[in-house]
């Protein structure tokens, strides 16, 4: 007679310890799994052992299990013995340890070992642990959640004071090396902390040590993004940082956002030789792309017309030639720019058009851009006589998805019943996505939205919205934009105590200020107490006549472009 099956219970540790000391990989990885869902911390220096696996799999789950377990003890020893891969995978465990019992630890050493590479891994983990995630409310993050890390929503925790004072007195100190420096500031500025006290510190080594200015160019590029202003004792700095070739591509791109928003005279120059130095270095396409964003949403490019107009051209043939165009092509694209810079770019385009190099500057930076300011020149140029010009202009054809007279039969938009409107734009399967990418932008849909993570966040984020809407419902709220508002985009309108009124979405609130955005990206900082009325709108920002003078052809194509974004986004 079969006996009765007792009902399974926790693995003992002694078995799981056997697993963990076993040859076979899944027999280690197993045995980490149980131990972690068991609360297993008796068998934490027996998984702490794998934190230097060859096997990346093991080790990773190894560092997570650690942390889930809040396995202090375990992760420190190895972070003072271990090789260098089980050290930083016993960083990463601690770096997600929010005790105060870890902190006391990590400075503790940071006091006595003079190892810089553990030094340097004992200040990254205590920059990531000055602050934590903020508890989730229940509401969203938006279409767009910053992801940028470490954390979605980072909020100090009661060690954060503690930990800053203790970063800013090694940084500040005079015994403190150069290299020393440049991690702490790099530190400050990957895990986004805003050091006021420290930048201070900062600016001096960066004075005299040009080796600093990359970790500079970040803290300071963080402290921009945070709402504070480039002290002007780091102007010169950051210029520096621009005009020299061997600055890195990501510094240079943090280089030209702080020389646009500066105040200080005379640093266009500076953004133009940074943009030359990107455009010479290999590899750095997202560099380059994120730089062109920058460039392009700049308040102060129209103020540079003619200075961008005598660059191009003398110098279209050169590798600024291309960013001198595209700024141009900005400018000259709307009259909100100012009417007399709008002349003046349209007056240069004009007059580099008519030699070839300026033709090649013009045609890549509408390729780039895509910016229909020349689309008729462009299709005029697939017939030029200089059969590498004619090559370009047509890749900028088919890229912009300029459409050729005759092609599309279908009616307006405007012609037809709404609800018919979206019926067939939903169900039409002739669309072109590069069509509807320029409809995107003539349509002017692109003054209030984002499709890369790259840009300056302004209204709901496209860029992966087709994961979240079918196609049917984005026609709809594009037709309709009254029905539905996206969570955390409801217009409100703010009275002011002065008299005048601002209206935007409502990005960060707390006791004292609100932090309102526009339409375009721009964010003022108010006062609440400066408010004397604010009143949640109930209707979009968006005009719901907005596609009435395009063809149904080109409302479908639009869709279909919004949904190829999607498809290659990540899935969050």
């Amino acid at each position: 007679m079969r006996q009765p099956v007792s009902k399974r219970g926790p693995v003992p540790a002694a078995v799981l310890q056997r697993w963990l000391e076993a040859p076979a990989p899944r027999a280690i990885l197993e045995a980490i799994i149980t131990a972690t869902r068991q609360g297993g911390l008796d068998v934490a220096a027996g998984i702490a052992a794998h934190l230097g696996s060859a096997d990346p799999l093991i080790s990773h789950t190894a560092y997570r299990s650690l942390a889930k377990l809040r396995a202090a003890t375990a992760a420190l020893a190895v972070l003072d013995s271990g090789t260098r891969l089980a050290r930083e995978n016993a960083a990463r465990a601690l770096a997600r340890m929010h005790q105060a019992d870890v902190v006391d630890a990590l400075l503790d050493r940071l006091e006595t070992n003079t190892a810089a590479d553990q030094r340097s891994l004992i200040i990254e983990t205590l920059a990531r642990l000055a602050q934590e995630e903020a508890k989730w409310q229940g509401d969203s993050w938006s279409t767009r959640p910053d992801t940028r890390g470490p954390y979605y929503q980072p909020v100090g925790w009661e060690e954060t004071p503690r930990i800053l004072h203790a970063l800013n007195v090694l940084l500040e100190s005079p015994q403190t090396s150069p290299a020393e420096a440049a991690t702490i500031a790099a530190a400050f500025g990957k895990n986004r902390l805003r050091n006021d006290s420290g930048l201070v510190r900062l600016i001096e080594l960066a004075e005299a040590d040009a080796s600093l200015r990359p970790a500079l160019m970040m803290q300071l590029a963080q402290q921009l993004t945070d709402g504070g202003q480039l002290p002007a004792r780091a102007v010169p700095i950051v210029a520096a940082t621009a005009r020299s070739s061997d600055t890195t591509a990501e510094a240079l791109v943090a280089s030209i956002r702080l020389l646009l928003q500066s105040n200080a005279p005379d640093t266009f120059p500076g953004v133009c030789d940074a943009l030359v130095n990107l455009q010479r270095q290999p590899n750095a396409r997202r560099e380059q792309d994120q730089a062109r964003a920058v460039l392009l949403a700049a308040e102060t490019l129209p103020n540079q017309a003619d200075f961008l107009a005598s660059q191009l051209l003398e110098k279209a043939d050169g590798p600024g030639g291309e960013w001198y165009a595209a700024g141009l092509l900005k400018i000259a694209s709307t009259s909100k720019n100012g009417l007399e810079p709008q002349a003046t770019s349209q007056q240069a385009i004009a007059q580099a058009w008519q030699q070839p190099a300026g033709r090649k500057a013009l045609i890549q930076a509408a390729f780039w851009t895509k910016l229909p300011t020349i689309n008729e020149r462009l299709v005029a140029a697939t017939s030029d006589p200089d059969k590498a010009i004619a090559r370009l202009a047509r890749s900028a054809v088919s890229r912009l998805g300029i459409q050729q007279p005759g092609e599309d039969s279908t009616p307006k938009v405007s012609e037809k019943p709404i609800l018919e409107v979206i019926e067939t734009a939903s169900n039409y399967t002739q669309g072109n996505i590069a069509l509807g990418e320029a409809v995107f932008n003539r349509g002017q849909c692109v003054n209030c939205h984002t499709v890369d993570e790259t840009s300056p966040a302004k209204g709901p984020y496209l860029g992966s919205i087709a994961k979240i809407y079918r196609r049917p419902q984005l026609a709809e709220a594009i037709m309709l934009p009254n029905k539905t508002i996206a969570q955390g985009f409801k217009t409100n309108l703010l009275l002011l105590e002065s008299g005048i009124t601002v209206t935007g979405f409502i990005t960060n609130e707390s006791a004292e200020t609100i932090t309102l955005r526009d339409a375009t990206g721009k964010e003022q900082r108010i006062p609440v107490a400066t408010i004397d009325e604010r009143v949640a709108l109930p209707t979009s920002v968006m005009p719901s006549e907005l596609l009435n003078s395009f063809s149904i052809h080109e409302f479908a194509s639009l869709l279909d472009y919004i949904e190829s974004l999607s498809a290659e986004s990540p899935t969050p």
